[in-house]
């Protein structure tokens, strides 16, 4: 799963400021900024836990399974400012 630049066109095409990431089932890996996860490396998300990131550090957030076909499923809340 890749996640880039959401763009709200309800609020005039407006990026995003960040997002909360919650992962419903099973462990994930990830990694924002342009690196590549493995099922070894990368930041480890246990199924039920949650984090926020902002933009400032880049959009790009790459997550992967950390056991090879177990997929989880993962919530992505993009943050938007007025």
């Amino acid at each position: 799963m890749y996640v880039t630049g959401w763009v709200d066109t309800t609020l005039g095409g407006q990026k995003p400021i960040g997002a909360i990431v919650s992962v419903e089932t099973y462990d994930a890996r990830f990694s924002c900024g342009g690196g590549t996860p493995t099922t070894t490396l990368g930041h480890l998300l246990a199924v039920g836990s949650s984090f926020m990131f902002n933009t400032y550090y880049g959009e790009n957030c790459k997550f992967i399974p950390k056991t090879a076909g177990s997929y989880p499923l993962i919530q992505i809340t993009p943050l938007y400012s007025k």
